[in-house]
């Protein structure tokens, strides 16, 4: 068996390959897609995240791989004996070497050592960085109570360095990253990973490299909780979530810059990091305007002004782009475009691109199911479409039917997704053999219901064949 080795340059925060059929020898060889990979405690150059090796450092061609079994492990049913060295997992170091491994832990076993009562140490990773502490039952923050949060170690004016610390840089976003320009992102360390959000906080991040600092934008005092807004970060917040400091200002909903109104987004922009800017900057993706689409030779309007399909659309196509909508009555406002709605629609908005569900023939009416986009409608309507699915009174997602949620959960947006789940939805398989239940951080999961003999056939499926990934494509 070889060792696995880059056969190209590899610059650091890239992936390296997915880490897929994983065994761990006793001489503490780690096998990984059929190749061998060494275990070094001290010098390793990859790491695993989420499934994934990810470089520490630019590797060069034919540059071997080494990892650390105790960062992506956080106890070995079997510890092994590699000299003077005892291989246990995260769980089972000394307290000072978990406090310099944690930095790099993957997210399961992060997550599993603060579940144990671990407090990461933020000195490891630069000599400003703030204290991680578990906020009081009593907290200011309802969201932070019971949790790791970071605070103050001194008091510090508007304009003072409060913290600074290193991240590590990421293919892709986690719960614990920032964006970086050129779609990267930075995994929070040091206790910058457990800023809270707020509408009005007391910092504001600065982005150097791998370094984040926090600086005071208002008087801080020792042992206040710190903060700081996360859409000034965040483009598009991966996970949103419902702002509960109820301060005047507040934002409600937290889905990401690309999501605030003009004026909101010039009120912050003097604050957010160069990722955002450059994204508020960026020529504007194909604007879904009537103009565009007829050059594309797409779609057209008619006599009464609505869309319809010049030519035969295949399913799947992506129309347009649709950067900002409003749901109306029966209708939805996109950018430039008047679509009415539907409960069995012809289009959808999948990941800000309007997609056709099914071919659309020429002459056909586009129509949207505006219950997808918002959980609760703006204004309820009723509803005169007349497909024999018709909900006769639109009040959004949460007034579907379950049937009508299992069949058009995929077809949400996150924000409708996410106050669904929180609202006790639960995906149903039609499936006897599989069940969906809540898996933590990870969401919903789907676990095996009953013992499944080796080769039945437990499920089958049919979907929307489209031309980028989402979290629910293969």
């Amino acid at each position: 068996m070889t060792a696995l080795k880059t056969s190209t340059t590899i610059k650091k925060g890239d992936i390296i390959s997915p880490f897929l059929d994983v065994e761990i020898r006793k001489d503490s060889t780690v096998v990984v897609n059929g190749h061998e990979v060494q275990h070094n405690s001290t010098k390793f150059n990859a790491i695993v995240v989420c499934g994934y090796l990810v470089a520490l450092d630019d590797f060069h061609p034919d540059e071997s791989v080494s990892l650390n079994i105790n960062q992506f492990t956080y106890r070995l049913d079997a510890p092994i004996q590699l000299g003077e060295e005892r291989i246990g997992g995260f769980q089972v170091l000394p307290v000072d070497a978990q406090q310099a491994l944690y930095r790099f832990a993957d997210e399961p076993v992060r997550e599993a050592a603060v579940l144990d009562g671990f407090v990461p140490n933020s000195n490891q990773d630069h000599d400003s960085a703030p204290k991680v502490v578990v906020a009081p039952n009593t907290s200011a923050s309802p969201a932070a109570r019971g949790q790791l949060v970071t605070i103050s170690k001194e008091a510090f004016a508007v304009g003072d360095v409060a913290f600074a610390s290193r991240g590590i840089s990421m293919p892709f976003p986690l719960r614990t990253t920032v964006a970086l320009p050129q779609d990267k992102h930075l995994r929070l360390t040091g206790g910058a990973e457990f800023l809270q959000h707020s509408c009005q906080p007391n910092l504001v991040i600065e982005i150097d490299g791998d370094t984040v600092r926090g600086v005071a934008v208002r008087p801080i005092a020792a042992g206040e909780l710190l903060t700081y807004n996360y859409l000034t970060t965040e483009w598009d917040v991966a996970r949103p979530f419902r702002c509960q400091c109820n301060v005047f200002s507040c934002y409600g909903l937290i889905q990401g810059f690309k999501h605030l109104e003009p004026e909101q987004q010039q009120h912050l922009l003097p604050t957010v990091s160069q990722a955002v800017r450059n994204k508020y900057s960026a020529p504007a993706q194909r604007a879904a305007t009537l103009d565009l689409l007829s050059r594309d030779a797409l779609l057209a309007p008619d006599r009464s002004g609505e869309l319809t399909a010049i030519t035969s659309v295949p399913a799947g196509t992506v129309l347009t782009a649709v950067q900002r909508y409003r749901i109306g009555v029966r209708e939805l406002f996109a950018d430039n475009l008047r679509i009415p709605h539907a409960c069995t629609p012809n289009t959808a908005i999948i990941e800000g691109r309007l997609c056709a569900l099914s071919t659309l023939r020429p002459g056909e009416r586009l129509t949207i199911n505006v219950a997808l986009l918002a959980y609760h409608a703006p204004v309820p309507f009723t509803c005169e479409c007349g497909s024999t699915s018709c909900v006769k009174l639109v009040e959004g997602f949460k007034g579907l039917s379950d049937e009508q949620k299992d069949a058009w959960m995929n077809l949400t947006e996150p924000s409708v997704r996410l106050e669904a789940t929180k609202g006790g939805y639960n995906i149903r398989s039609s499936s006897s053999y599989v069940t969906v239940r809540d898996n933590g951080a990870m969401g919903q999961a789907t676990f095996a219901a009953k013992s499944i003999v080796k080769g039945t056939r437990f499920f089958r499926t049919t979907g929307l064949v489209i031309p980028f990934p989402t979290v629910y494509t293969i």
